[in-house]
């Protein structure tokens, strides 16, 4: 397989991985765009080298320059490690956030039962008061009969 044909199919890939994932958050977009961009930098400087000692070893006495990749290499190790604990930070928020949301939700159940208890009581309250002030009214009446 050509080179050109490689970065084709690499492209092709993670077109089709971000045509997947459109739920994902627009930071969360540019960080893996970032990671996949520097595995596919990785993948074509892996070919060039194994390129550089196939033709290094083809040569007498010929050796290939592989010192500028090295620098490249541990640049891109550091990279992906903290693309890896910055997504598993977002995971652990993400979690976390669910977690507040469902507490939330426990609690507007529990206000709601609450005021509809409240509520009743305040019927029910308001019902005997009218009662009581109905059965005073009219006991005060009766009184007022016996003394005229």
């Amino acid at each position: 397989m050509s080179m050109h044909s490689r970065e084709f199919m690499m492209t092709r890939k993670l077109y089709i991985i971000y045509s997947c994932k459109e739920k994902q958050s627009h930071t969360e977009r540019k960080s893996q765009l970032a990671y996949e961009s520097l595995f596919c930098i990785n993948q074509k400087e892996s070919v060039g080298v194994e390129d550089k000692k196939v033709a290094g070893e083809a040569m007498e006495g010929g050796s290939s320059n592989n010192t500028a990749l090295g620098p490249k290499l541990s640049e891109l190790k550091v990279l992906q490690k903290e693309h890896e604990e910055k997504s598993s930070k977002i995971q652990e928020l993400k979690r976390q956030i669910e977690s507040t949301k469902h507490r939330l939700e426990k609690k507007k159940d529990v206000t709601g039962d609450k005021m509809g208890g409240f509520n009743a009581l305040s019927k029910k309250y308001n019902i005997l008061r009218e009662e009581y002030n109905a059965i005073l009214a009219e006991k005060q009446g009766d009184q007022s009969n016996f003394t005229t």
